[in-house]
Formats: structure tokens, C-alpha cells, sequence
């Protein structure tokens, strides 16, 4: 009988429960409806959020889950295999990716799972996602690679894998796992089309473990700037195919490699770039600092520039 229990269920001892609970604060009522509701002062409202973590790092006891789940957190509690709970710290989040990395200082008998490689995947390789249900304790689902959502504007230039593996309520943050046991992707949610149809989306581990390795090392995600305002495709003269500049802020990157508004970016790092996202998404696989070659168009000449790409917020 062909099974994959072999490598998918010694991955559940580095599951945990992630519960969190947060604290709101209603707004005050509007003076114009005071009148016919009354006067409320602001009150404070709990709730509580659950989802799924996987370790990453045993000895440093890092667990990786999702950054939605620890909006307004007052305290997160994570449930290990064994039964054992404890308190965890909010180590760093990202809210482009949507991860999030917690701290245990209780580290005795954890379990790491390790990275696979997402850039290996292909449509059609078998999957296998962990998560927590409530009472029902860890559980695992499984199903295909059903494609690569790339450079989708509604998930803000980020590469994003969708599956048919099944993410039910109680698995973002958690792992999806390829055949070998390896994680190659973070859960995030399901997105459902008009035809009612739903698919699983997840971050890919490309993108996932370099976010973790910058919140471990730093509490933030240090990502790179061009230092440009970008217009989508453009297509202002037969045949030019690329992204124009809408504007280059002061004393940035672009500005410093001599880029203006009205270049049109046509290449970089030797891909071609069709759109916004293709440019985004390669300048977020680089770090502050990195060199990248352009080639636009500037009044039907081209033109080409090595960049120095500084790092956002600066």
C-alpha cells in the first residue's frame, strides 16, 4: 500500500496550537447619534483567535505561524504534542507575507521541521497539510499542487502556491509539506472564486524562509527599494512592452542611478518585465545593498543602469 506515514506523521510532533487573545477597542459613539443611542465611552472587548504554528528552530525554540492571527494579541498561548502549554513571545512580524515568528523559552523535547524547496515544485505533486482543530487535536490533509499564483495583484505581488489540500478552520500558520516530509509552504487561507469553487493559498517556502530568517535575525523583514512610483504596462510606442516610472523619490536608488519619470523599465537582471509585479517581485528576492541591472527606454533610446538598491523605510 502505498503511504506516506513514513514522513508525514513524525512532522506532527513539531505542530502546535496557537491560541491568542486580543483585545479591541469600540469606538466612542458620534456626537450626531448620541441623541438617539446615547453616550458610550470606548470599552475594551476580548476575543480570541486560534490557528496552527510549526517549529522551526528547536533549540532557539521558534515556531512559525500566521501574523493575522496575533492582530491586537494581549497574550499567545502555543500546545504542544506532548499537551504541554506555555506562554510564547511575538519575535516579529511581517504583514506583506502575513508570518509571524513566536519565542518559547520552554524548549525541552522540541522537534524542527525543515525547509524543502518550493522553486522544485510542479503542478501535480502530491502535498500534505498539518494544522489544529480544535478538540480534534493535529490533523492532517492532503491533495495536489494546483498551480502558482505569481505576480496577482490581489495578493500584492507575493509568490503564492494554491492546492487542493483542504485548509480548515484551525490551519493558517501552519506547514504544507511535500512527499519527503519538508516544508514548502505556509498556510494562509482559501480563496473562493465566483463559481464557488475554492482553492487553498499558501506562501511559498522561497519566499516564507527568508521572512523568518530576517525575523529572527532582526524583529522586522529588511526587503529592498528601488525608490519608483510605477504605472502598470505600457505600451506608449509599437512593440515596447514594460513598466513605466511615474515617479523616482529624491535621493533613492533610481534617483542615484540616474532614472526619471517617463522611463520605461523593459528589463532587469536579464528578465524581461511586462507589469508592476514582475519588477516588485524581483527586487523582494534581493537584499539592501544588492546590484541590479536595468535596460529601459527613455524617448526611444535605450538605455541601461546598475542600481545599488537601498533598503525600504530608509
Amino acid at each position: 500500500m502505498l503511504s506516506y506515514a513514513g514522513y508525514v506523521e513524525p512532522a506532527l510532533a513539531s505542530i502546535v496550537g496557537v491560541s491568542v487573545k486580543s483585545s479591541r477597542t469600540e469606538p466612542e459613539v458620534p456626537d450626531e447619534f448620541r441623541k438617539l443611542f446615547g453616550s458610550r465611552s470606548p470599552s475594551a472587548r476580548e476575543s480570541r483567535q486560534a490557528g496552527a504554528g510549526f517549529i522551526i528552530d528547536a533549540e532557539r525554540g521558534l515556531i512559525v505561524t500566521a501574523s493575522f492571527l496575533l492582530n491586537d494579541a494581549v497574550s499567545v498561548t502555543v500546545r504542544f504534542d506532548d499537551g504541554r502549554q506555555t506562554e510564547a513571545e511575538i519575535a516579529g512580524r511581517d504583514e506583506v507575507t502575513d508570518i509571524a515568528l513566536l519565542r518559547v523559552k520552554d524548549v525541552r523535547g522540541l522537534k524542527a521541521l525543515q525547509w524543502g524547496d518550493s522553486n522544485a515544485l510542479k503542478v501535480g505533486d502530491v502535498a500534505f497539510g498539518l494544522g489544529q482543530v480544535g478538540d480534534l487535536g493535529r490533523v492532517v490533509t492532503s491533495g495536489i499542487i494546483s498551480g502558482f499564483a505569481r505576480g496577482v495583484e490581489q495578493f500584492d505581488s507575493r509568490d503564492m502556491l494554491m492546492t487542493d489540500v483542504a485548509f480548515p478552520f484551525g490551519f493558517a500558520g501552519g506547514p504544507l509539506l511535500d512527499s519527503k516530509g519538508r516544508v514548502i509552504a505556509v498556510a494562509m487561507s482559501i480563496y473562493a472564486n465566483p463559481s464557488n469553487s475554492a482553492i487553498s493559498i499558501a506562501v511559498t517556502q522561497s519566499e516564507a524562509q527568508q521572512v523568518v530568517s530576517d525575523l529572527a535575525a532582526f524583529g522586522r523583514v529588511k526587503r529592498a527599494s528601488l525608490g519608483v512610483m510605477l504605472q502598470e504596462e505600457s505600451e506608449a510606442e509599437p512593440g515596447l512592452r514594460g513598466v513605466m516610472i511615474a515617479a523616482v523619490t529624491k535621493g533613492s536608488a533610481a534617483d542615484r542611478a540616474g532614472l526619471r519619470a517617463e522611463d520605461v523599465i523593459v528589463q532587469a537582471a536579464g528578465e524581461p518585465i511586462h507589469s508592476s509585479s514582475d519588477l516588485v517581485r524581483l527586487i523582494r528576492r534581493l537584499a539592501p545593498g544588492s546590484s541590479l541591472d536595468l535596460a529601459y527606454e527613455r524617448s526611444g533610446s535605450r538605455k541601461s543602469a546598475t542600481v545599488t538598491l537601498g533598503e525600504t523605510g530608509e
